[in-house]
């Protein structure tokens, strides 16, 4: 499948914050987004995830214009895992797990068997069935990370919209995670995720899109993007990268 945004312009009100925006994310490849802070990849998500109207152009989905859809269609093709992962209420990992199936669910209908089974299968998919019956707040923040994936996965999706999903993550959660996005790619899934570790693109061997300058600054493979000159002028620093 094929997720498009053709000639956007993004922002608030009658402010452009990203304009003429162009490009393709596909399932089965994990797309990184980078760029400093403000410049714009908060909004790019936002859109994509329809909480921010484009102010001009459309988002289609194999070419059907995404932008009358409502929440319920849009969560059960697009599923996000934010960067915040707070659940204040003390539900047990696979309860919050299942909350992923209410994309199928009418307002008072209760989880399935089938539901819970999916719920079940997602958690083992992510590598934390052995976390089903614990509390979800008395988790490590890298296990309420990949309860919240696994969450995500049970919307059962055609893409996934990741924000910084390390964020906050000690070395070893880190690479625990960028593993799962991996093969959750591999697995034919699509991964957008913003990211300010260059070295996740690298990792994931996945398709690059840099934000500068209230624009899509430049698009492609993590080899021809990810060198020290191109992450030099994103980001105004001097460095060398050695592979």
């Amino acid at each position: 499948m094929e997720l498009q945004v053709i000639d956007a312009t993004m922002g608030y009100g009658n402010k452009a914050v990203l304009k003429e925006v162009n490009m393709s994310f596909h399932t089965g490849e994990v797309t990184c987004v980078l760029g400093r802070n403000g410049a714009g990849k908060t909004t790019l998500f936002k859109s994509l995830l329809g909480l921010l109207p484009l102010q001009q152009g459309s988002i289609r989905l194999d070419g059907k214009d995404i932008g009358g859809w409502g929440r319920r269609q849009f969560a059960q093709a697009v599923a996000y895992v934010p960067q915040v992962r707070g659940i204040p209420f003390p539900f047990t990992a696979e309860e919050v797990v299942v909350f992923g199936r209410t994309a199928y669910l009418s307002p008072f209908e209760a989880p399935s068997h089938a539901d819970r089974r999916i719920a079940r299968e997602c958690m083992e998919r992510v590598g934390v069935s052995h976390l089903s019956q614990r509390i979800y707040t008395q988790l490590s923040g890298g296990e309420q990370q990949l309860v919240i994936v696994a969450r995500s996965l049970a919307q059962e999706p055609s893409f996934l919209v990741m924000d910084e999903p390390t964020s906050g993550l000690d070395f070893g959660n880190r690479i625990q995670l960028i593993n799962q996005v991996k093969q959750l790619s591999q697995d034919g899934l699509g991964v957008i995720m913003a990211t300010h570790f260059p070295e996740h693109a690298i990792s994931c061997r996945s398709r690059v899109v840099m934000i500068d300058g209230g624009a899509i600054w430049r698009q492609g493979t993590y080899d021809t993007l990810i060198r020290s000159e191109i992450l030099g002028l994103l980001y105004n620093i001097h460095l060398e990268i050695t592979y």
